[in-house]
């Protein structure tokens, strides 16, 4: 027997996908909740608790409509009983669930976006990026479809996305929007979104940098005696090296405090931009290794690393590592809550625990800070067995 309270709990969890559903134009009305009848058994054994349940649906009012059904119960005698809860339009359902504003403005975003923007972007392309779309002050919101609208008109690679003609178009407002940009674009244009923002808007690409230095003599030769090197991949992926293995070190400063090591390459500071080491051909087909930092990030950018090369191995990103440097410990701002699925059972468990705070809030541990003695030696380890 739910009472009106729970069904309204209930509904409110629901409406999420109903909402996306009903832009998607995937949703069927009307929305049906059974209530919970109860035999004429249950409710003679609690009767009391029958009779407020009745009484509380009676008292509901709309949106949602009360469908009663007449019993005659040996027992009990005649009783007219609530079925079921009907909601018959998303408007309704929004109402019910005190989220009207949001719809009716959401609602109101997607009639521009079919009015102004190309068909293909409606409906499932723009549910899919309902709630972002809905979280946009107006003049982002426009911005969103001014920026849309203007690059889906083939034009070559002209600009830069942050060249853009368009008022308001900054730094921050690119890395905030891209994604939807990216997204919407393609829809427009017929295109894989996964060939990246560059390729789907028709735009002019600073080539990406990678910093690398070389750890082994043999290996300097090769670029006169150069260790520290920074250059467009493309570029760098053209030297004639041969290493024997390739560290990945995320934090600039700890990749510059590595002394010789025979045979290996370090390419450093790559944030979520990891997998470009993909792209150096001396880098295929050698070990890799990952050291970044003890946190949520740090194992994103090693998911996103594995994503490309399953066989990586992680140094000093474990349990014991963590918990050896508790007075070293600082405050992640923001964690990655996303799902991994590239991660060792081991690398898992360190995952899941930053994430539920099993030692503390949003801990962190930059791997700076780790003892650089224990640092040196889980690297030699790796690169003595290469």
């Amino acid at each position: 027997m739910l009472l009106p309270d729970e069904v309204r709990k209930r509904l409110q969890r629901a409406w999420p996908e109903r909402r996306r559903r009903e832009l998607a134009g995937d949703a069927e009305w009307p929305f049906r909740v059974v209530l919970g009848a109860p035999t004429e058994a249950e409710a003679a054994g609690a009767v009391d608790t029958f009779r407020d349940w009745t009484a509380a649906w009676e008292r509901w009012t709309p949106p949602g409509e009360v469908h009663w059904e007449e019993r005659s119960w040996s027992r009990l005698g005649r009783q007219r009983i609530p079925r079921r809860l009907v909601v018959g339009s998303a408007e309704r359902l929004a109402e019910l669930v005190g989220s009207g504003h949001e719809w009716r403005g959401l609602r109101a975003r997607r009639e521009v976006v079919r009015r102004e923007l190309p068909a293909s972007i409606g409906g499932r392309v723009f549910a899919a990026w309902h709630e972002h779309v809905g979280a946009l002050s107006e003049s982002d919101f426009r911005r969103l479809v001014s920026v849309v609208l203007w690059l889906s008109v083939p034009r070559g690679r002209a600009v830069h996305l942050r060249t853009l003609p368009i008022a308001g178009i900054d730094t921050k407002w690119i890395e905030a929007n891209e994604a939807v940009v990216r997204e919407w674009v393609a829809a427009a244009r017929g295109l894989d979104p996964a060939i990246g923002t560059a390729a789907v808007c028709e735009l002019w690409e600073v080539p990406p940098k990678l910093r690398v230095r070389l750890l082994a003599p043999e290996l300097r030769a090769v670029v006169g005696g150069l260790r520290d090197l920074e250059a467009p991949v493309e570029q760098l992926a053209a030297l004639a090296l041969r290493p024997r293995g390739v560290l990945v070190v995320e934090n600039l400063a700890s990749a510059q405090a590595l002394g010789d090591l025979p045979g290996v390459v370090v390419v450093a500071g790559l944030g979520a931009s990891v997998t470009l080491v993909s792209r150096l051909d001396w880098a295929r087909g050698v070990p890799w290794g990952y050291w970044g930092d003890l946190d949520t990030h740090g194992f994103a950018i090693l998911d996103r690393a594995r994503a490309v090369d399953a066989e990586i191995q992680s140094l000093l990103m474990d349990t014991g590592t963590l918990l050896a440097h508790r007075d070293l410990w600082g405050t992640e701002p923001s964690q990655h809550t996303a799902g991994l699925t590239h991660l060792t059972p081991p690398e898992r468990e360190v995952y899941e625990g930053l994430r539920s705070h099993r030692w503390g809030d949003r801990v962190r541990l930059e791997q700076e800070r780790i003892d650089w003695n224990r640092a040196t030696a889980a690297i030699d380890s790796w690169s003595s067995s290469l």
